[in-house]
């Protein structure tokens, strides 16, 4: 059974699931969910990892704000609890809503985002930046936006994302 946690981050006290030693692994839940969806995989993966589950923000015993629920707050919130738990890095996965504020937290913080799964997600809608190649199969009317050869950041300028697949 993980150790149950209330931290202050951010701005709001988060309810967080701390189980095993290691290197850090943070999972991020999706809607409507909280960090129970993750009891199977803590328990397999707290042999070997410091796995770190959070209620996000508003869910579960999570505290309530009236404004932050936007996936950059979310990753903000990440950072912060990583941060508070004294956490490097970690590999970071998040599932269904939980992989946006994952996906930003790897690109505005690459450093801290050792390795980096989504789940259950739709890629970012094209932009200037990151068109739809030609002959795309899905337009960009339907959500779906094709790989970039080059992530980009907002601006245009080039980033370079953690490495997503190895071992951790």
């Amino acid at each position: 059974m993980p150790e149950l946690r209330r931290l202050p981050v951010n701005g709001v006290e988060l309810n967080v699931a701390l189980a095993g030693s290691g290197p850090a692994v943070l999972l991020l839940h999706g809607f409507p969910h909280t960090w129970e969806l993750w009891t199977d995989v803590m328990a397999d993966l707290s042999g070997r990892y410091r796995v770190i589950a959070p209620d996000l923000r508003g869910f579960g015993a999570s505290g309530r704000a009236d404004s932050g629920y936007d996936a950059g707050t979310l990753a903000e919130d990440a950072a912060a609890l990583l941060t508070t738990l004294g956490v490097p890095s970690a590999a970071v996965v998040g599932i269904d809503a939980g992989t946006a504020p994952a996906f930003l937290l790897a690109l505005r913080r690459p450093g801290l985002v050792r390795r980096l799964v989504v789940m259950e997600s739709c890629p970012p809608a094209p932009s200037r930046s990151c068109p739809p190649r030609p002959g795309s199969p899905h337009p960009p009317s339907q959500g779906y936006a094709p790989p970039c050869d080059k992530p980009q950041t907002r601006d245009g300028s080039s980033t370079s994302l953690p490495k997503v697949s190895g071992p951790t």
